[in-house]
């Protein structure tokens, strides 16, 4: 399978075939702290529009953002 980056000015949407996914690497420091935690997040974003991926790729990285903070939060609770 072929996966090339669309743009450097959206750097989160990859083009697989016609269809946009979205791709979200988890921080190096999370990655240390929790190892299981997954190391990417990839998503079809279900359009073949880059219009509507660059729409949609907002809310998928705000998604991301919000985990990693929780998690985040968590793990300064226990220290």
């Amino acid at each position: 399978m072929v996966q090339r980056l669309v743009q450097r000015k959206h750097p989160f949407i990859f083009l697989r075939g016609s269809t946009y996914y979205f791709r979200f690497a988890t921080p190096s420091h999370v990655q240390r702290l929790i190892p299981e935690f997954p190391k990417e997040v990839k998503r079809s974003l279900k359009t073949d529009s880059y219009a509507h991926a660059v729409f949609l790729v907002g809310q998928y990285q705000a998604w991301c953002r919000r985990q990693h903070w929780r998690l985040f939060q968590l793990l300064r609770c226990k220290a």
